[in-house]
């Protein structure tokens, strides 16, 4: 995922159900959407040491960290309410996260059924 306007990268994986945003992935240093929910999870990854300032105005992922949805890991990262399904991207290929999914879908559909 890229904040363009911010210079902000970072990199997240789907693993076992969880999306998980791995160490040294970069954030927004302040959370600056005040109205969404999602203010409350920033400042428990600030808390809790997931998010620490990186000396260059950004805040670092310390550590991998699994979230329930990609949108609210791109709303950590981008410091403000984000669509994950979209904001995310595979980086071999610029597909959205949503497109993938869609493809993974698709592709396990069109798999003949073995019967047991």
């Amino acid at each position: 995922m890229e904040v363009k306007r911010q210079n902000i990268v970072a990199f997240a994986q789907e693993v076992e159900g969880e999306f998980v945003v791995l160490e040294g992935s970069l954030a927004r240093g302040e959370w600056i959407d005040l109205k969404h929910n999602y203010r409350h999870l920033y400042k428990q990854l600030c808390d809790e040491g997931v998010l620490m300032d990186d000396g260059n105005g950004f805040k670092m992922f310390t550590r991998d960290y699994g979230f329930t949805s990609p949108s609210s890991a791109a709303a950590a990262v981008a410091g403000r309410a984000a669509n994950g399904r979209i904001d995310w991207k595979v980086e071999a290929t610029g597909q959205t996260y949503a497109d993938w999914q869609d493809q993974q879908v698709n592709a396990a559909a069109a798999m003949p059924n073995e019967s047991v």
